[in-house]
């Protein structure tokens, strides 16, 4: 297996920028499979040149690890411009690659979180209502003393 240079990394992402349907998720052809299909096949073709066993599996490993790794860092550098500090301070990301995949900032949607709390829906509705209860019986209380 042979090693990714700096360089070939960096022209996966010019290539992988430059095929549209396999990132841009508003683009007409987004959900299109032939074209996504070419669009692998050229990406493999390219990593088939220092990599002759690569395949569209070997591909979809390579831009999965390259996003998850950007993804992490976009997540540091937002968290740190919410709970950072003042405009002297900015996180700059030590991931060599960050500035190439820039262009998949506004294609990573944050997933909905699940919370635990959801499980105690039902205690809390029930605590908040007899609460709210409560207060609009105390506020009769006082209004009528």
């Amino acid at each position: 297996m042979a090693s990714w240079s700096k360089d070939k990394v960096l022209e996966f992402i010019d290539l992988y920028r430059s095929h549209e349907s396999l990132w841009k998720i508003k683009s007409k052809e987004y959900s299109n499979r032939l074209i996504e299909e070419r669009c692998y096949e050229k990406l493999i073709d390219f990593v088939k040149d220092f990599e002759p066993q690569a395949n569209k599996e070997l591909v979809l490993k390579k831009i999965n690890n390259l996003r998850g790794n950007f993804r992490k860092e976009l997540k540091k550098v937002e968290g740190f411009k919410l709970y950072g500090a003042g405009t002297d301070e900015v996180y700059h990301s030590k991931l060599w690659y960050f500035e190439s995949l820039l262009f998949l900032k506004d294609q990573e949607i944050p997933r909905s979180a699940c919370s635990s709390l959801g499980l105690h829906n039902d205690y809390t509705r029930d605590t908040t209502d007899s609460n709210s209860t409560f207060l609009q019986e105390e506020e009769q209380d006082s209004q009528v003393g």
